[in-house]
Parts: C-alpha cells; sequence; structure tokens
C-alpha cells in the first residue's frame, strides 16, 4: 500500500504500526496519536493532507519518509503529481436551505484555547436539540470534523470568513452519532457529555434518572459525584446501562455510563 495525500492517517497506521513512532520522531504534532481517543477520532477521519496544512508541515516530505521507510518510494515517485492530490470536497458557495429553519445558532469559538479541543466540540454537539445548531469558530478548515460529518451523513456548512477565521455550522440530528459502536465505548469516554452534580443543594436524584431515560441506544453520559453512588448504579445496570467508575481525587468520583445498540 502506496501512502498518498488523501490517505486515512489511521487507515496508514493500521497496516503499517511502526510508522507511529516514525511520525511521532517525524514531528511533535503527530505526538497525539500515543492517545487512544485521539486515535480513534481525528486519525479516523484526517488524510495526510490534513494533517500537513494543520501543522503546516511538508506533505512531499512527510509522504517521502513514510514511503521510504515501507518500501513504497519507487511507488510514490510513479503517483506524483497525483500523490499529493486531496479528497475532492462539495464546494458549498451558499447557505443550505435547512440554515434558514435554525431557530439558534450556538458559537463556540475554538481559536484561543490551548490544547485538544475536539471533545468539547464533541460535547456540545451531544448537547444539541431540536431546530439548534453548533457554529464551530477556528483559524482554519478543520477538515478532519467535517470529513467525520461527511461520513456520518451529518449536515453542516463550511464558510470561509477571511483567511484567518473559517465558521462550521453543524445542524443538530437524531442520527449524528458520535460514539462509534464499532470501537469499545470505554475508548471514547471523552464523548460522553458530563453532568456534574458536585455542590448541587437539591438531590439530583430526579435530574439524574431523566438523563438516563432520555439516552438513546449507543449514547451515554458521565455523571461526576464526590461518591460512587452504588444503588443509582445497580439501578441503570437495570435499565440497560452498561458502567464504569473512575476515582479522579479523594472527593471526585467520574461515573461512566452507557447505553448499548442491541
Amino acid at each position: 500500500m502506496v501512502i498518498l495525500g488523501k490517505t486515512k492517517i489511521k487507515d496508514a497506521l493500521e497496516q503499517y504500526p511502526q510508522l507511529k513512532e516514525v511520525l511521532i520522531s517525524y514531528s511533535s504534532k503527530f505526538k497525539k496519536l500515543d492517545n487512544k481517543f485521539i486515535f480513534n477520532t481525528v486519525a479516523k477521519w484526517a488524510t495526510f493532507n490534513d494533517v500537513s496544512k494543520i501543522g503546516n508541515i511538508s506533505i512531499c516530505d512527510l509522504l517521502h519518509t513514510l514511503n521510504e521507510e515501507i518500501g513504497e518510494t519507487s511507488e510514490l515517485n510513479k503517483s506524483f503529481p497525483d500523490c499529493i492530490k486531496e479528497i475532492k470536497r462539495t464546494v458549498q458557495l451558499k447557505e443550505p436551505d435547512w440554515y434558514k429553519n435554525v431557530k439558534q445558532f450556538i458559537e463556540y469559538d475554538v481559536r484561543e484555547i490551548d490544547g485538544y479541543f475536539l471533545p468539547k466540540i464533541f460535547e456540545k454537539l451531544s448537547k444539541l436539540k431540536e431546530g439548534k445548531a453548533l457554529i464551530v469558530i477556528n483559524s482554519f478548515e478543520p477538515a478532519p470534523l467535517i470529513n467525520m460529518l461527511e461520513d456520518k451523513k451529518v449536515k453542516y456548512f463550511s464558510e470561509k470568513i477571511n483567511d484567518s477565521e473559517f465558521h462550521l455550522t453543524i445542524l443538530f440530528q437524531k442520527s449524528l452519532q458520535l460514539i462509534d459502536p464499532k470501537i469499545d465505548w470505554k475508548e471514547q469516554l471523552d464523548l460522553f457529555p458530563d453532568l456534574n452534580v458536585i455542590g448541587m443543594s437539591t438531590d439530583p436524584f430526579e435530574m439524574i434518572m431523566k438523563k438516563a431515560q432520555n439516552i438513546g441506544e449507543g449514547h451515554g453520559f458521565v455523571l461526576t459525584q464526590n461518591f460512587k453512588p452504588d444503588p443509582l448504579i445497580n439501578m441503570l445496570v437495570q435499565m440497560g446501562f452498561e458502567t464504569l467508575t473512575e476515582q479522579v481525587d479523594k472527593f471526585r468520583f467520574k461515573n461512566y455510563f452507557y447505553k448499548p445498540i442491541d
């Protein structure tokens, strides 16, 4: 398999696992591939063209390095310049029809956020309701996220405001499935919306049960509490949930609940 610009990172690493170390040594920007969540999300939809643009990396040099490692340099040379072509995406020149029917736009500006903000985007998407849309404001086109939306057939509108500002509007849809059922849900915990009840002055039981009753198959949530609520966990297990509890510190527990797809 020759690695091209349009090759998905996850596809390349699944066939050639040794390339992960090559990528990490090539640029510090690839160090996050050691994180299972990042590997199962970004790497699944990001191509080498995508990361070269975002990280300001030479795509030709990157492809040569990778293919030299797996002995495919001659095949890469045969495909030049096609090897650096991008996956063609439909250009959106005007707002789609659904755009004018959105009742509320929720903006999330990630330009000043340090670190990895994709989990927070997923969390906000999981909280969208009927008639709402999320506008992600970034300094570049978030190609991996767009690839994910296209893969899941989610309606979106990508707009370039200027050279340093891009808007990605994502419409709420019931079919928006963020947790991948083909991957162990325990490796996707960052996708779970957080219900933090620490410090509440009233009993949160009714709120928690309402949240659980509204969770569909293939979805979940994390309950942040200052203890492990064993009676509640047993009750949700009887409702069909799978559970996992992590103790963050002496006074904080994250209790994960996931409803599997039958």
